[in-house]
C-alpha cells in the first residue's frame, strides 16, 4: 500500500516507453483491477485493457530468443474475474 504511488509510476513509465507491450497494459490492468478490489469498487473498466493486450499480444513479432512471451492464458483468466 504504501508503494503503490511508485508502483503506477513505473507502469506511466512502461506505457510510455512500450504503449503497444500487451504485458505492460496486462498486469498495469491486473494492478488497478486489485486496487479496485480493495475500494469496493467494479473491476469492469478494466475489462477493455485486457482484451486490448490479448489483441496486441496476437500481433506482437519477437524476434529475440529470450524476450518475454505474453501469457494469454491468465489475461483469459483475468478477463474472467473482471466480467464478475
Amino acid at each position: 500500500m504504501t508503494l503503490s504511488g511508485q508502483n503506477n509510476q513505473l507502469y506511466a513509465k512502461a506505457l510510455a516507453i512500450a504503449p503497444k507491450n500487451p504485458r505492460v497494459i496486462l498486469a498495469q490492468a491486473e494492478w488497478n483491477m486489485g486496487s479496485a478490489k480493495f475500494f469496493g469498487k467494479s473491476t469492469a473498466p478494466y475489462c477493455a485493457e485486457i482484451e486490448s493486450a490479448i489483441e496486441l499480444s496476437k500481433t506482437e513479432k519477437i524476434q529475440t530468443e529470450f524476450y518475454p512471451k505474453f501469457m494469454l492464458k491468465r489475461a483469459q483468466e483475468v478477463l474472467q474475474q473482471c466480467k464478475k
